[in-house]
């Protein structure tokens, strides 16, 4: 497990990511990196850039929307023709 430490930068407070950190994960500058969790018990998700999206909110629409997909696959190859 890494530590983060929180520094206030200006009027914001940011990360503060350790650079072997960086480097094990593959990090650098304009990467999104993704707050999620219950309050208590935050995870990080990083996106990679073979993904579409780390966000949760989007991976759960994307999976939805591939179940559909396989549930209706005779009728979406019927209007396909």
């Amino acid at each position: 497990m890494h530590a983060l430490k929180l520094s206030r930068i200006g009027s914001l407070l940011a990360f503060v990511v350790p650079p072997e950190t960086l480097a094990l994960y593959g990090l650098k500058e304009g990467d999104t990196v993704y707050l999620g969790g219950a309050p208590g018990a935050a995870a990080l998700a990083v996106a990679a850039e073979t993904t579409f999206s780390a966000d949760p909110a989007t991976v759960a629409q994307l999976q939805s929307g591939q179940e559909f997909m396989r549930d209706f696959h005779a009728a979406f190859r019927a209007l396909a023709r």
